[in-house]
């Protein structure tokens, strides 16, 4: 369909060899951009508080664990104090106080066992004196209550949630009780019981539960090798199955249409009611839209109907590539790597940069001409930036590296003849000549992302709730600007696609690309659609499969009183695990799509 193009020259071995470095220009941008991180990382390194993150702060903005009077004389020395103690347990927004350790029973505060803000004494020539301004400086918020069973957890008290600790603190403050309400919605009671049987429950069945997962994801390859064989008849049972479902949903619907009319009927129109009226007139209606839905469906279907055997075709063939090539998950598994390595040093320096010592940056010669007053934010929305232009790239290099792959395979007309390495030369090209490419591309879509967040920053801090009409134009913006994020990432994933085949810029791939998809409209939709419901299905199938056998495990196992939060896991947990194996099998997917339509162009 479409204009008629212009043969180019075929390569029937897959991807062109012949190769030059494109869009130089981005990468150099990228280089010199990761310099700037370079610069924020040390800045942070050098002026953000690390004892700040180590041992944290108490209420008054004094850190734990270090001589505060060393920077203001007015500051308390807390060296030995090294612990960070919530007043509530229960709630972060409540007070915190530097202890030199965190406490090892649960009691109520008396003058022998006191937690109070630095500072505090109790005024009172006698114990009766003195236990009454306790009682003072408790409903002042500047002594605990109580000291609460704790352990610490990278220098912070953490309670201990056993049933003793927990009754305790349901016997002796109220406050506690509407902290936690008023966050889960729940009383503390129900959510006492809930949580601890949760994690009893989830303690109990850990086994279970990793036996779960690694059934799933034994399911995703038979699942991956089923498709191969039998992915006609899993299409064509699920188009006629729903089909079918929607027909009978319609000849329901007539027949209760029929008897709710019949009873109206019997009824004297003085005496029927509107609601009885609008039943009749709602299922006449509902039974309308589906019959023109089952129609309109039953004809798509007759006439798209050979489009339908090339994706089935498609996915068939995709399966075969996935199958011959092993090698391609260690791609995705070490993209992956990378990406957690790049948010762990996201977060590390967005901690260091949160905590930035303003007047020390001030008072520092070599930064005086900087506006210390703004310049931790500003570092922070460029640490931000960093982040999302450097996660796109990695995804971009794994996207690119594994369509080289697919499409060497599918160009190799002896698939028994396939280069050993073709994995290992797919991910060589990628750093060799595209980086520039694939930066650029990168580029494009953490733009429009940055924008997304800034534009929910500017929301949260005008309080754009309070006003119906910045409401509305806010939403209205977020949906645009995600329309334009999904499309630039379609855009940008068939465009690395090309250059994984021909080699050539981004712009001329991303045109290229374009232009292919437009010409095969049909084609796309179909193919689209059509993977996209068997992927989806897919992944619920080999989510279920974990789930089904745990729920097996766990029926008859009496040490699990409530097994929905075990079930609950395993499923999202095996989901994700489809999701991240079946990424390479939808990748294949669209590669093959676009090397099938080229293939039709210029050779049929």
């Amino acid at each position: 369909m479409g204009k008629k193009v212009t043969p180019e020259k075929y390569h029937n071995d897959g991807p062109i060899h012949h190769r030059r470095c494109r869009d130089i220009f981005f990468l150099i941008v990228f280089l010199i951009f990761w310099g700037g991180m370079g610069f924020v990382a040390y800045f942070a390194w050098q002026f953000g508080s690390a004892d700040s993150i180590k041992y944290g702060s108490d209420s008054l903005g004094n850190i734990c664990g270090i001589n505060n009077s060393l920077k203001d004389n007015t500051k308390p020395d807390l060296t030995n104090y090294t612990q960070l103690y919530y007043f509530n347990p229960l709630s972060t927004s409540s007070t915190k106080v530097c202890v030199q350790q965190c406490p090892n029973t649960t009691q109520l505060a008396s003058l022998t066992n006191l937690i109070c803000k630095h500072g505090i004494t109790l005024a009172g020539a006698n114990d009766a004196a003195k236990l009454n301004d306790l009682s003072t400086q408790i409903s002042s918020k500047n002594c605990a209550f109580a000291s609460v069973s704790s352990r610490s957890v990278v220098n912070r008290c953490i309670p201990n949630l056993d049933a003793t600790t927990v009754d305790f603190i349901l016997s002796n403050d109220n406050a506690f009780s509407d902290a936690l309400a008023s966050n889960a919605g729940l009383s503390l009671s129900n959510a006492k019981s809930i949580a601890i049987q949760a994690l009893e429950d989830v303690s109990n069945s850990a086994t279970e539960m990793a036996i779960a997962m690694s059934v799933s994801l034994g399911a995703t390859f038979v699942w991956v090798i089923l498709l191969r064989f039998t992915a006609s008849l899993i299409v064509w049972v699920l188009l006629l199955g729903s089909e079918a479902g929607i027909i009978a949903l319609s000849v329901w619907l007539y027949f209760e249409w029929q008897y709710k009319v019949n009873a109206l009927t019997s009824i004297p129109i003085m005496e029927q009611t509107s609601s009885e009226q609008m039943m009749v007139k709602a299922y006449l209606g509902f039974f309308i839209t589906f019959t023109s839905i089952a129609v309109l469906m039953f004809f798509v279907i007759v006439a798209l109907r050979k489009r339908v055997k090339i994706a089935v075709q498609i996915i068939k063939e995709s399966s075969k590539a996935v199958m011959a090539l092993p090698t391609l998950i260690l791609i995705p598994v070490f993209m992956l790597c990378l990406s957690i390595a790049l948010l762990s040093l996201y977060l590390i320096g967005m901690l260091y940069l949160s905590t930035i010592d303003v007047s020390k940056v001030g008072a520092d010669a070599q930064f005086n001409a900087l506006a210390v007053t703004d310049i931790g934010n500003y570092m922070q929305w460029y640490w931000l930036f960093g982040l999302l232009w450097t996660y796109f790239t990695i995804k971009a290099i794994n996207q690119t590296s594994i369509a080289g792959s697919i499409a060497t395979w599918y160009f190799t007309r002896d698939k028994g003849a396939i280069p050993t390495f073709t994995v290992a030369m797919s991910v060589w090209r990628c750093f060799r000549y595209h980086l520039g490419s694939l930066a650029f591309g990168s580029l494009i879509i953490a733009i429009f992302y940055l924008v997304r967040i800034v534009l929910l920053y500017i929301e949260k801090n005008l309080k754009v709730s309070q006003n119906k009409f910045l409401k509305f134009l806010f939403a209205c913006l977020q949906c645009c600007f995600a329309c334009v994020t999904r499309f630039i990432a379609f855009l940008n994933k068939n465009a690395y696609i090309e250059i994984a085949i021909y080699g050539k810029s981004f712009c001329a791939s991303a045109k290229d690309a374009f232009q292919l998809l437009i010409r095969n409209a049909l084609r796309l939709a179909v193919v689209d659609s059509v993977s996209g419901f068997i992927l989806f299905f897919s992944k619920l199938f080999i989510s279920s499969c974990g789930t089904f056998y745990l729920f097996a495990r766990l029926r008859d196992n009496a040490s699990v009183s409530f097994y929905t939060v075990p079930l609950v896991i395993v499923f999202i947990c095996s989901y994700c695990i489809a999701t991240f194996f079946l990424y390479i099998y939808e990748m294949a997917i669209d590669t093959i799509f676009l090397c099938f339509c080229e293939d039709c162009e210029k050779n049929d």
